[in-house]
Order: structure tokens, then C-alpha cells, then sequence
């Protein structure tokens, strides 16, 4: 609950992978506004691009297909550094992108 004048900001996931039968928490843009359309002003931002987004998914969605073991050490150890080194230096044009933004920043106010 805010007073008149006053502000409110959340950062918010945008892409996950499915974890839930009750995950109904996925915010865009659109809904965002949506949601906040009695606030006098709202600026919704993606936090990263899609370049960024994709390499964050990526060992995620590893870590959550596989059991414990030795794939799983392998993976730890390997490949899930490997994709985050690769996810931290976009191409330039890829910067734009934000279609698979993992998370959303908002600034809204009464």
C-alpha cells in the first residue's frame, strides 16, 4: 500500500522453466503495465537482453534435467562455468534484444 506520491519498485522473473502445477508469476511488460495501470507513472526496464537470458536459461534448465551422479558433477564442474563465461560478452548487435529477458526491473509511482 502506498500514499499518494509515493514509489514502488520489484524486480520480477520473466523466463523460467515450468516448476509448478500453481506457477501463474511470469511478468511481461504488457502485464506489468497491466497490473499497475492506477499508478500515475510506470517504467518498466529488462534487466540484461536476450543474449544474456538465454545463457542464464540454459544451466538452469540443466541442473533441473538431471539426477545426481557423475553427469551432474560433470555438468557442475564443466559446462555450467563454460556457458557463463560464453553469456558474459554478447555480440553487439545481440544487445538490443530483449525478447528473452530473464527478469524485469519496475518503477512505478502513485
Amino acid at each position: 500500500m502506498l500514499r499518494p506520491g509515493g514509489t514502488f519498485f520489484v524486480s520480477v522473473p520473466a523466463i523460467f522453466p515450468y516448476h509448478a502445477e500453481n506457477d501463474r508469476w511470469r511478468f511481461f511488460p504488457s502485464g506489468l503495465r497491466s497490473l499497475l495501470s492506477r499508478f500515475s507513472e510506470v517504467e518498466v526496464s529488462p534487466e540484461g537482453n536476450s543474449f544474456k537470458g538465454i545463457f542464464g536459461y540454459i544451466p538452469m534448465s540443466l541442473d533441473l534435467s538431471v539426477g545426481n551422479g557423475l553427469l551432474r558433477r560433470l555438468i557442475e564442474a564443466v559446462f555450467v562455468p563454460i556457458i557463463n563465461l560464453s553469456g558474459k560478452h554478447p555480440p553487439p548487435r545481440d544487445l538490443g534484444d530483449t525478447r528473452f529477458t530473464a527478469h524485469y526491473c519496475v518503477f512505478a509511482q502513485r
